[in-house]
């Protein structure tokens, strides 16, 4: 499955909403108070690293966020990345406060930058250079849900740039995104 390329506009609209958004579109519908999202994805990507070496990687993710009865969100995030050796790097998330203070747990953390609109979460994330959305389709009684991963760039640059699962800056040339999973589970996944 191949990756649609975002426009210089799109990403600037999709910042814009990210840092803008009013408080009725980032909170959680109702009908997903006490419940957990819980997505799949994986990455086929061909980056290339500052010495110029190339590689291709597969990186598996897995991210559940949990509303609590409340309506507050937690996340987590895990990665793990085969390489062209078939070494696995797995690599926990980095959990962060209200305030954007790091937090050291597990991997659990405030859903940072998650928005709700309609019959959609979004989660966007940017990088050194580009940005990556992350977008949950509900049905229409919010038990089930679709999800669809896609990557943006600048205009003309070569590709995203950005601190891989190692610490390196490397850049990503191409992601192909397959395997996307979503479903909703009623409770506390993290419990």
């Amino acid at each position: 499955m191949g990756m649609k390329i975002f426009s210089r506009a799109v990403l600037a609209a999709a910042g814009l909403i990210a840092v803008l958004a009013a408080p009725a579109l980032a909170a959680a519908p109702q009908a997903l108070y006490n419940k957990s999202i819980v997505m799949h994805w994986s990455e086929g990507r061909a980056t290339k690293l500052t010495d110029g070496s190339e590689r291709h990687i597969i990186v598996h993710t897995a991210y559940t966020i949990y509303i609590s009865n409340q309506g507050r969100m937690f996340s987590i995030m895990g990665r793990e990345r085969k390489n062209n050796r078939g070494k696995t790097t797995a690599q926990k998330g980095v959990s962060r406060g209200p305030d954007g203070s790091a937090i050291v747990t597990a991997g659990q953390s405030y859903a940072k930058g998650v928005t709700f609109e309609g019959k959609s979460m979004h989660a966007i994330s940017q990088f050194d250079s580009g940005a990556r959305r992350i977008t949950a389709a509900f049905d229409d009684g919010f038990r089930g849900c679709s999800l669809k991963v896609s990557y943006g760039k600048e205009d003309n640059a070569p590709g995203h740039v950005m601190h891989g699962m190692t610490g390196r800056l490397v850049m990503v040339t191409k992601i192909d995104i397959s395997g996307a999973s979503c479903s909703v589970k009623d409770g506390n996944a993290f419990e």
